[in-house]
């Protein structure tokens, strides 16, 4: 865009020349004056995308009632856009969601937050490069494309493919990567997966818990970031791919095995079982388990001195837990008895029964 001043008849015209075009030719471009500002405004040919830049010359004839002239020539260099990433609600991140909850050592637990997500979540994210040559790059894979949006290149390599790449992170990976051929307008639309592997240490995390549980069940964490830039004509914009995960935590099932409706055996006790799943976290390395504020072994027989009595439990191979109670005094009556057991994984999250 530029200015253009003149002298002379306001009743004068204004004529554009393309220098190389035919009289009359119709190539989408034109050139368009506002009196009232006195700015002209130049519009590149429809077919001037992608490749390299394209020169226009032009000439400005102004031409006054009696047929006096001016004329002055100027080039029009078309510059690109500089490239652009759109991800998420206008930002420059496309975010998945996946759920520790659902990997192979995870607890299995749903509750209504973490129920959508799954252990693997797809996402996309938009790149322009405004019909041009050029090259993405997410994480460790290079992508180059045509002005079409063609892949050309994948790690400099100009017969591969993009099936079976992979981007690694910390705690997962992309992959089924995919490049779209470029949309009228330059847009280039880039899909993928992402595929959580391990556990993410939500310690001290905070925030995002919902209401519905046990501390940490469901609070989103961050598992991977990958940066995505995109170059052409010599511009880059930069974005990135956030992974996030749900914590996973500990849970709890106890199973009262009484003989005796709600009272004692003859010889004043009672028994059953309890299972612990600490879940993708795995068990704390202190205290993991928890009966009335003791510690118990996740691996020995563990006595406890607790209310006139004592409380036996006994790990099993299968993974649950076998527990008697034995009150000090034989052939005693008394109530269901309460013990609190309480389990902590591996970013500390905690469930109890």
């Amino acid at each position: 865009e530029g200015k253009l001043l003149f002298n002379g008849e306001n009743t004068g015209t204004i004529t554009f020349d393309k220098t190389g075009a035919a009289t009359g030719a119709d190539d989408g471009s034109k050139l368009t004056y506002d009196t009232v500002t006195g700015k002209f405004t130049y519009t590149r040919p429809t077919a001037d995308v992608g490749g390299a830049a394209d020169n226009y010359t032009f000439t400005l004839t102004v031409t006054d009632a009696d047929g006096d002239t001016v004329q002055q020539t100027g080039s029009v260099v078309t510059v690109f856009k500089e490239p652009t990433i759109t991800g998420d609600t206008g930002s420059t991140s496309s975010t998945v969601t996946t759920d520790e909850g659902n990997l192979e050592q995870g607890s299995g637990w749903e509750t209504d937050a973490t129920q959508p997500h799954e252990d693997t979540a797809s996402g996309e994210l938009t790149v322009n490069l405004d019909h041009a040559d050029g090259t993405i790059r997410i994480g460790n894979l290079t992508i180059d494309v045509d002005k079409d949006g063609k892949v050309v290149s994948v790690n400099g390599n100009p017969a591969a493919s993009l099936d079976g790449k992979t981007v690694p992170g910390d705690h997962g990976y992309l992959s089924n990567i995919t490049v779209s051929e470029a949309g009228t307008d330059g847009s280039i639309t880039i899909k993928y997966d992402y595929t959580l592997t391990n556990a993410v240490d939500g310690d001290g995390a905070s925030g995002n818990r919902p209401a519905d549980g046990e501390a940490g069940r469901g609070e989103s964490m961050q598992a991977d970031s990958f940066a995505v830039t995109v170059t052409a004509n010599g511009q880059t914009a930069t974005g990135s791919i956030m992974a996030n995960a749900l914590d996973d935590a500990p849970r709890l099932d106890v199973t009262p095995e009484y003989t005796s409706g709600e009272y004692d055996t003859a010889d004043s006790s009672l028994s059953g079982t309890f299972t612990v799943n600490f879940g993708a976290d795995g068990p704390s390395e202190n205290a993991a388990l928890k009966i009335e504020g003791t510690s118990v072994s996740l691996t020995e027989e563990t006595s406890l001195a607790v209310d006139g009595g004592t409380l036996t439990i006994i790990p099993r191979s299968d993974g649950t837990y076998a527990y008697t109670y034995k009150h000090n005094q034989q052939d005693v009556t008394f109530g269901k008895k309460t013990f609190a057991v309480v389990a902590t994984d591996g970013d500390m999250d905690t469930t109890q029964a």
